[in-house]
């Protein structure tokens, strides 16, 4: 697989992992995992389902701030933190699943 390939399959991937992710929570790992089957080693397909944990916890605080709400997410002290850790931690378990044989 050429680098163009993997960068293909790679934005098709992350396109179809946003797009499960913003109707699921599962999606979140599903996601990630279907990035990490792209990485050479466990490491890297661990660093690829994190990466997408990471896009997702962005986008959903772009979503809250686009909509006016941050002051309200920011309220809520440490309970804020949750889906951020979901986000990165979904993308976690779905990176590990490169190292499934």
């Amino acid at each position: 697989m050429t680098q163009f390939d993997r960068i293909v399959a790679a934005t098709l991937l992350t396109i179809a992992g946003v797009g499960m992710a913003s109707a699921h929570w599962l999606g979140i790992i599903f996601g990630a995992a279907l990035l990490a089957q792209l990485g050479r080693s466990v490491r890297e397909g661990v660093l690829l389902g994190v990466g997408f944990g990471i896009l997702i916890a962005v986008a959903f605080v772009g979503q809250v701030v686009i909509n006016g709400h941050f002051d309200r997410l920011l309220a809520m002290d440490i309970l804020a933190l949750l889906p951020i850790v979901i986000a990165v931690g979904g993308g976690l378990i779905g990176g590990l699943t490169r190292g499934v044989r």
